[in-house]
Order: structure tokens, then C-alpha cells, then sequence
């Protein structure tokens, strides 16, 4: 479930539900959004709730969890759409020296890995 799969939702603030412990044995797996928010204090704690209802003490003590509950801002909305320009504002444009840093594109993303000198 990716931000473009919010259909229905008019909110800028879900809380999604997800399973898995976040290893690579058993990577988080998005389920469903369980709630729609006006402010993010309100989704916060809305996920703090259903995170101590379905996880065990034991699990919370350990961190790991079966349920996570994230926050995200829900880009099909229109205040989420404000929300996300805000946030492109605050990030300015930067050169990378090509000589210390190697490229690699994924998924449409570039990756900057600092080469080591030996």
C-alpha cells in the first residue's frame, strides 16, 4: 500500500496498520489504514492506542512487534498535498562530488555511498 492507494480517505493524516517485525526475515507488510486524522497529535495518538491494544507487554518490552501503526500524511488529500510542498521547500538542491561519492539509481531514487580511500 503506497500513498497513491488512500482512495477514500479526505483527511491529511492515516494511520496505517502493518505487520511484521521489520527484519529481513520478516519485513513490515502494509495491511490497511485504520483511521483518518485532522491533526497529527490526534493520529499519533490514535496509533500509540492500537499499538499497546495488539502487541503483547512482553513483545513492547523486546520491540518486537507484530503491530505497527504508522503515521503518514495522506497525499490524496488536499491539505496533504500543502503538506507535502511544504516539506519540498525546506530541502534545497545540492551538488554531489562525484569523486567521493558513487551513484546508484533504485526504484527512481539516487543513493549516495561515500567511496573509501585506502
Amino acid at each position: 500500500m503506497n500513498y497513491a492507494e488512500y482512495e477514500g480517505f479526505s483527511k491529511p493524516y492515516i494511520v496505517q496498520h502493518n505487520t511484521g517485525t521489520g527484519v529481513m526475515e520478516d519485513p513490515y507488510k502494509p495491511k490497511k489504514v485504520v483511521g483518518e486524522f485532522d491533526t497529527k497529535e490526534e493520529a499519533e495518538s490514535f496509533a500509540n492506542k492500537l499499538f499497546k491494544e495488539n502487541n503483547t507487554p512482553e513483545q513492547i518490552k523486546s520491540t518486537w512487534c507484530n503491530n505497527t501503526y504508522w503515521v503518514n500524511v495522506n497525499t490524496s488529500s488536499d491539505e496533504g498535498k500543502e503538506l507535502f510542498e511544504k516539506l519540498r521547500e525546506g530541502f534545497k538542491e545540492f551538488e554531489i562530488n562525484e569523486e567521493e561519492y558513487r551513484e546508484i539509481k533504485l526504484d527512481g531514487y539516487s543513493i549516495y555511498f561515500k567511496k573509501k580511500i585506502f
